[in-house]
């Protein structure tokens, strides 16, 4: 079975968006692309849909399944930053 790849641009350090659905989604901290593949789950596209990650022309990852973009986040500081398993806290809803 071959599932849709579907493209995000990143903007600026907090702004993704994805033409396909005519969305954008900002963040204050954290991943940008992982809250954009949470809430691509929640429209109902399948966990195995290819996500590609451009800034401007440039590819910024590699094809990755949207579930795996779903469980990350990022956790970062002033001099670096690293990919971890995305967990959200309770009755904190900044989703």
């Amino acid at each position: 079975m071959s599932y849709e790849t579907i493209r995000l641009d990143l903007s600026g350090s907090y702004v993704v968006s994805c033409d396909q659905e005519k969305i954008s989604i900002e963040v204050k901290r954290g991943s940008v692309v992982g809250k954009m593949a949470r809430h691509l789950l929640k429209l109902g596209y399948a966990p195995e849909t290819r996500i590609v990650v451009y800034r401007n022309l440039t590819l910024c990852f590699r094809p990755t399944k949207l579930s795996k973009w779903a469980e990350t986040q990022v956790v970062e500081n002033d001099h670096t930053f690293n990919f971890t398993k995305f967990q959200a806290l309770e009755d904190y809803s900044y989703e």
